[in-house]
């Protein structure tokens, strides 16, 4: 976001601020107990490694889970570029209507954002999701990107100031 200089009380420039956030979710919800259903009927895996497996799921203590869509066409094998054809239309479509709520309750505009950080570990696409929504939503030509991906479930955690 854009502050002017002169709205610091001490003079200085003000640090990066989150002033709102906002998700969009997928339709779909799967339960712990429907990964423990699915796993071990969809790979070739050894019983005594789905039982190690399922205790991992348990202790994660991730109850729900949520995808574009039902289960059982997520289990489905097709080919790679279907699939990662459908990550970018989804999370195009997602990430505009996450980024709409999070300016709507910062009562901010597109253009009043000075940096966009973008973070997925599902799909891979280029160009990445900033860029798309730059295009979408009339960002600045000049605003920062910093996009995370491939960094797995811990990638939400990567752009997050530390102090």
């Amino acid at each position: 976001m854009n502050i002017p200089e002169s709205s610091s009380p001490n003079g200085h420039k003000p640090h990066p601020t989150i002033v709102a956030t906002a998700t969009a979710l997928p339709p779909h919800k799967i339960t712990r107990d429907d990964v423990k259903y699915y796993f071990g009927r969809v790979f070739e895996v050894p019983e005594r490694r789905v039982e190690a497996m399922m205790a991992i799921v348990d202790n994660a203590q991730v109850h729900n889970r949520h995808s574009i869509f039902p289960i059982d066409y997520t289990i489905e094998p097709r080919a790679l570029t279907k699939t990662n054809n459908e990550y970018i239309e989804h999370a195009v479509k997602l990430g505009r209507e996450a980024a709409e709520k999070c300016l709507e309750r910062a009562s901010m505009r597109p253009e009043d954002i000075d940096l966009i950080i973008t973070v997925s570990c599902t799909g891979f696409m280029i160009p990445s999701l900033d860029a798309h929504l730059i295009k979408l939503m009339g960002f600045r030509s000049n605003v920062r990107r910093m996009p995370f991906t491939e960094l797995g479930c811990a990638a939400g955690a990567m752009p997050l100031p530390c102090r």
